[in-house]
């Protein structure tokens, strides 16, 4: 899926419109798919499934069990809280092996009625000891990158990254994590696009 879908016009639309709702005993991020590809301008899904099996982070966990009402979400695929267990109502589909996404059996997803169960980690980010080391097919799927990636922004992550190449994946990827959340505010005025100095405008 080179493009699945095109969210400028639709994160500018200041309608106050409903587009599901849930009810849930934890918060959670509702997640609608994972774009597993970067070409340097643009990220996508690959064509490959995923079979890996990411299993769910020790620690304290729980069964979140959520109930999904979709209002007004024109979109190839459903929210849930990752990692999905099982999926019932619909009519869904859970695509295992590929990021564990939801999808609507027929040709919209408005007014779907369904019930998610998820496996959560409750644990809190100190609570991760070094990661064991990473398999090669993970690496070279999930944190390839574009051969033409600006110089700039390699030296960034590497700055930003610095204080923690010694503790492991997990704990670089916590800082880049905490660097965006911490020095960037999303902004509907922001300048659109997807050409080459487009990533290098947003860090810089």
């Amino acid at each position: 899926i080179s493009s699945l879908v095109d969210v400028g016009a639709t994160i500018k639309n200041l309608d106050p419109t409903e587009v599901f709702t849930v009810a849930s005993p934890y918060p959670s991020y509702w997640r609608l798919t994972a774009l597993d590809t970067f070409d340097g301008r643009v990220w996508s899904q690959s064509d490959q499934p995923d079979n890996t099996s990411y299993g769910v982070a020790p620690g304290p966990r729980d069964i979140s069990s959520q109930d999904f009402q979709i209002e007004a979400l024109q979109s190839a695929y459903l929210p849930a809280a990752f990692q999905v267990q099982q999926v019932t109502g619909g009519p869904v589909r859970l695509l295992q092996g590929t990021f564990d996404s939801l999808q609507p059996v027929g040709t919209s997803s408005s007014g779907l009625h369904y019930q998610v169960t998820s496996v959560l980690s409750l644990a809190p980010d100190a609570q991760f000891g070094p990661a064991s080391p990473v398999p090669a097919s993970i690496l070279s799927r999930y944190l390839a990158l574009p051969g033409q990636l600006s110089d700039r922004v390699v030296q960034e992550a590497k700055r930003v990254t610095a204080g923690t190449v010694d503790q492991g994946p997990y704990f670089e990827a916590l800082a880049l994590r905490n660097y965006f959340r911490n020095n960037f505010t999303y902004d509907l005025g922001a300048t659109p696009g997807e050409d080459d100095g487009a990533l290098e405008r947003f860090l810089f």
